[in-house]
C-alpha cells in the first residue's frame, strides 16, 4: 500500500517518508536495498498515478463518456456515510432517551 505523501506499507513493514524511519514487523529484518526499492517503487505509483490524472489518461482510452467522474462518486459515498452515521447517532440518542 502506498499514500500520496510517499509512505508506504509491505509486508515487511512501514515506512514513514515524512520520518525518513523504517518500522519493521516483529521478526523482521531489511537491509537498506530493500527500503531503497521499495521507496523508488511509491515514488513511482505516486507520480505514475497524478499523470494519469492529469492526461486524463483514462478519457483518452476509453472515451470520455465511459470514464466515471471519481469526484461525484466520492461526494456520492461520503454523504451516504455521512447519512448512516447520523442515522446511527439518532438511534442511540431515542433508544438512550427511551432509558431516562
Amino acid at each position: 500500500m502506498v499514500w500520496n505523501n510517499y509512505s508506504w506499507l509491505s509486508e515487511k513493514g512501514y515506512y514513514s517518508n515524512s520520518t525518513g524511519e523504517f518500522f519493521a514487523n516483529e521478526g523482521i529484518e531489511v537491509d537498506d536495498e530493500y527500503i531503497s526499492k521499495m521507496c523508488q517503487l511509491a515514488q513511482n505509483k505516486v507520480n505514475f498515478s497524478k499523470q494519469i490524472v492529469e492526461t486524463n489518461y483514462y478519457g483518452y482510452l476509453f472515451g470520455e463518456d465511459d470514464v466515471i467522474d471519481s469526484t461525484s462518486l466520492w461526494e456520492e459515498k461520503y454523504n451516504s456515510a455521512k447519512k448512516r452515521k447520523r442515522n446511527k447517532i439518532n438511534y442511540f440518542a431515542f433508544h438512550f432517551i427511551k432509558l431516562i
